[in-house]
């Protein structure tokens, strides 16, 4: 169902218009033999290019004749009825990627994933955030460390997990510590603190 008043594209071959599910389409027009990106279909009606697809020879009866071009991998069509890549293609942003041509979208990086590149042309451009990060977002362009008392054991983690009671973690842990047993190290350290700085002294003597 139509949401928007009509408009028609400046070589007036097309009418966009949008629709609830909030895409627009373009609807075909009667067929002009002269125009670039655009086919006759049975005679008298013209469609365009699709998206991912572009061409410059008029007057062709089938969308593989007047569209043969596509858009390179690390871009994706973002408007239909073109007949140059600058006009039908756009570059991926970062956290995104195309892996091959002719693709109307640009795929985005996996929750445990990030990219920062731009243009990116293969799936392991999103590289796994490393343990101790994080990531819940698709299309991430960096990984987050995780807070105080979470930890992420794992590289490609989605979510830092929440220590288990009576342990705590540093900001960026890949582990927790149980609390009463840090305070028993702790402990043990100090009394011992003497006895470690005497035994590197008397092998200090030696050596000498």
């Amino acid at each position: 169902q139509v949401i928007s008043s009509p408009a028609v594209s400046s070589d007036g071959a097309t009418v966009y218009v949008g629709s609830f599910d909030k895409n627009v389409y373009a609807l075909a027009q009667a067929c002009d033999t002269t125009l670039v990106g655009v086919y006759c279909m049975n005679g008298d009606t013209s469609a365009q290019c699709p998206l991912g697809t572009f061409g410059n020879v008029p007057g062709q009866t089938s969308e593989s004749a007047a569209c043969p071009n596509k858009c390179p991998s690390g871009k994706s069509g973002n408007r239909p009825g073109q007949s140059t890549e600058t006009a039908a293609c756009q570059t991926c942003g970062a956290g995104k990627y195309t892996a091959s041509f002719g693709q109307s979208k640009c795929q985005s990086c996996a929750p445990g994933t990030a990219s920062d590149s731009i243009g990116a042309k293969t799936a392991s451009s999103c590289q796994p955030c490393a343990a101790g990060t994080a990531t819940a977002s698709s299309a991430a362009t960096n990984c987050t460390s995780c807070s105080a008392n979470f930890y992420a054991p794992n590289e490609g983690t989605a979510t830092c997990l929440p220590c288990p009671t009576g342990e705590l973690a540093p900001p960026a842990s890949t582990r927790c510590f149980d609390i009463n047993q840090l305070l028993q190290q702790t402990a043990q350290l100090s009394q011992t603190q003497g006895g470690i700085i005497r035994v590197v002294g008397q092998s200090d003597a030696k050596a000498r």
